[in-house]
């Protein structure tokens, strides 16, 4: 797990990068890159609110029990989706379809491993209970279905405030993007190519 944190930093801080050095290939056309950039603010916000959601119902919880309800019902990984649906955001907010791609390459490049692992240490934890939950619910896309959603629900608080804090700061990613754009706008940063 620290290794793939450490590798999406990584990743992350080359792409800002790479942001920094490079003209938005889509300035000519306006309203598609205005079209990419709010669907992009669309996805973080999404991407912020379903691990907030996610992290309700898993901390807490998370490797002492089967976590089947919320929208753990609707999909075995949520907070995996919903860092998926970030990663795109993110590449969107730079009004960038290529970097949007990149990035989701390196999600799965660098999540999948992680998604496949935890599946067996959590059907070698849980036997029969786990394998009955995943051949009901879909490993990464979700049922289109209303989730189960129990009237009590234990959290950590302590680790809870951590993930909705974490949650929180994936908007950023948007003023952080308009900056830069803004930064190649007025000549402050250089435009070494163009990303599209």
């Amino acid at each position: 797990m620290k290794r793939r944190v450490l590798a999406n930093r990584l990743l992350l801080i080359a792409l800002a990068g790479a942001a920094l050095v490079c003209e938005p290939g889509w300035r000519n056309h306006p309203a598609l890159e205005t079209g990419l950039q709010v669907s992009g603010l669309a996805l973080l916000c999404l991407a912020a609110f379903g691990r907030a959601w996610s992290g309700l119902y898993i901390t807490g919880n998370k490797n002492r029990a089967l976590v089947v309800t919320g929208p753990y019902s609707l999909t075995r990984n949520p907070l995996y989706l919903f860092s998926l649906t970030g990663f795109a955001g993110a590449g969107l907010a730079f009004g960038s379809l290529a970097m949007t791609l990149l990035l989701c390459a390196a999600f799965f490049a660098t999540h999948w491993p992680a998604i496949l692992y935890e599946e067996k240490r959590l059907a070698s934890q849980f036997g029969r209970a786990y394998t009955d939950y995943a051949a009901t619910v879909p490993r990464l896309l979700p049922a289109w279905r209303m989730p189960h959603t129990p009237a009590l629900v234990e959290i950590n608080a302590t680790l809870y405030t951590r993930a909705l804090a974490e949650a929180a700061s994936i908007p950023l990613v948007y003023p952080v993007a308009r900056l830069i754009d803004w930064g190649h706008a007025q000549s402050l940063l250089p435009q070494l190519f163009r990303l599209y």
